[in-house]
């Protein structure tokens, strides 16, 4: 029998992260104790006793315990995904420490206080293990949700197109921990299908049996596939039954792809949309990873841009030549590149070393300058033509709520050898598309190991790439959608 999450199992998994935070924090308290009193790598002298330290340190971990509960670290809409649980797990560690500063202050002698030193180490090594040991807990739980355990059975409410693509974006279940067991629908009969083989289980009206006889316990409502009836009774069996959890997708699925965050600040709560879909950590992370490698790369490979250099001469070609692109925001600017090199289309009628620098698109080397200017990012959707902007119209607000790329999906999949008509055709824009939704910094990783691999061995022609594993497998919108 297939295994299933029930809230025995995600209390069990509670328990497993308070024992893994209780693991972390006394580990932290002896290695600070042993940095600081053991190693006495600067000498210290107080008349404190050095185990007074150790005691202090494991008897304050229940209240950095009560911090984790406060910042949410055992609620399982925070855990398990996205760099929240981190950011949290920093600022509660920080507010323990400022509590034991505060007991040092106000319960020890002025002349027996705490080491400063302690209680930086005590702080930076709290972090560093606790939030390694939920990182590896992350691990086993998406190994876990492989084999079916703490997955969410979800019904969706509503069967239009947005709730039909936000069924293809949440598959599969163990990418992202919700299984769509089906839909209900007020025009659709029960057994019916739809999209890639989803189920009408009924009408919105029956929706708390439904969920009871599907063992469901989240539900997806989209607003725009139900009537006003139905989307009454589903509210009132929301809040009526504990059965459930509610989620409700805001309308225009296809411009939520930049994000969204909830103000709370007046009496109605207000959707606000984000101009840029990556933000905070997580654009910190991205332009760590932009400025630094590409900096590294500009020098490793000044050898071949200078073989390219004295190819465009001896060939009679501009040496660097620009196109004109769009960046985001919609901003335009220059992409750089060798002259005479930017046609793909010719990999074939390439041989010898132009063979071997095109097929590797050593050409595009000079974007890296475009990186560091802040045009471009190494990994990003496919850059638009300002003549291709019409043709990107129901796409162009989540294209430019990042920056194009030097590599991306749409490289590995060989779209860059291609017009942009003929990547509609194949539907390889909606690549891109998955990409801005799923943005995380291990998928950036993952597509520069990927696109590493190609130029090392064999380059980008031939057969196009899969997907990242990153990413669902099927494009979210289906032909004719």
């Amino acid at each position: 029998m297939t295994k299933r999450h029930t809230r025995g199992g995600w209390r069990l998994l509670v328990i497993g992260l308070v024992s893994l935070d209780i693991v972390g924090l006394a580990l932290a308290v002896v290695l600070a104790y042993n940095i600081r009193f053991v190693l006495k790598i600067i000498p210290y002298e107080s008349p404190l006793d050095p185990g007074f330290y150790v005691r202090i340190g494991l008897g304050i971990i229940p209240v950095w315990l009560s911090l984790f509960w406060i910042y949410h670290l055992y609620d399982r809409n925070v855990v398990l995904g996205g760099l929240r649980e981190y950011a949290s797990v920093v600022s509660a560690s920080g507010l323990g420490i400022v509590l034991l500063m505060l007991v040092s202050f106000f319960f020890l002698r002025q002349d027996a206080q705490l080491s400063r030193g302690w209680i930086v180490l005590l702080w930076g090594v709290s972090i560093l293990f606790v939030g390694s040991l939920r990182f590896a807990a992350r691990r086993v739980v998406y190994w876990m949700r492989s084999k079916g355990w703490f997955v969410r059975r979800t019904i969706v409410a509503g069967a239009d197109y947005q709730g039909i693509a936000l069924a293809r974006h949440m598959s599969p279940p163990g990418r992202t921990g919700v299984e769509i067991v089906g839909f209900v629908h007020e025009y659709l009969a029960p057994g019916s299908i739809v999209g890639d083989g989803f189920r009408i289980l009924g009408d919105p009206m029956d929706l708390e049996s439904l969920a009871n006889e599907n063992e469901a316990d989240l539900v997806i409502v989209v607003p725009s596939a139900l009537s006003w009836e139905s989307m009454q009774s589903v509210m009132l069996a929301a809040v009526s039954t504990s059965s459930f959890e509610c989620r409700v997708l805001p309308g225009l699925y296809d411009v939520v792809t930049i994000g969204v965050t909830l103000d709370n600040s007046r009496p109605t709560p207000l959707l606000s949309l984000q101009r840029m879909r990556i933000t905070g950590f997580n654009l910190l992370l991205k332009s760590v990873l932009d400025y630094g490698l590409s900096a590294l790369l500009l020098v490793v490979t000044l050898p071949l841009a200078a073989l390219l250099v004295l190819l465009s001469i001896a060939r009679r070609r501009p040496i660097i030549e620009g196109r004109r692109y769009l960046g985001i925001g919609g901003k335009p600017f220059q992409m750089l590149a060798f002259g005479g090199w930017w046609d793909g289309k010719s990999d074939g009628n390439s041989n010898g070393l132009e063979g071997f620098l095109r097929g590797r698109r050593l050409y595009r080397l000079p974007g890296l300058i475009n990186v560091l200017r802040g045009d471009m990012s190494l990994v990003g959707p496919r850059h638009i033509l300002s003549e291709d902007l019409s043709r990107q119209s129901r796409w162009q607000h989540a294209m430019f709520s990042v920056k194009p790329g030097l590599t991306g999906p749409w490289l590995l999949a060989g779209a860059d050898r291609l017009s942009l008509q003929e990547s509609l055709d194949l539907r390889l824009v909606h690549l891109d598309l998955q990409y801005v939704r799923n943005y995380t910094i291990w998928l950036d990783l993952e597509i520069l190991y990927r696109t590493l691999k190609l130029f090392l061995f064999g380059g980008f022609r031939g057969k196009t790439a899969a997907a990242p594993t990153g990413l669902p497998e099927r494009p979210v919108y289906s032909a004719g959608q």
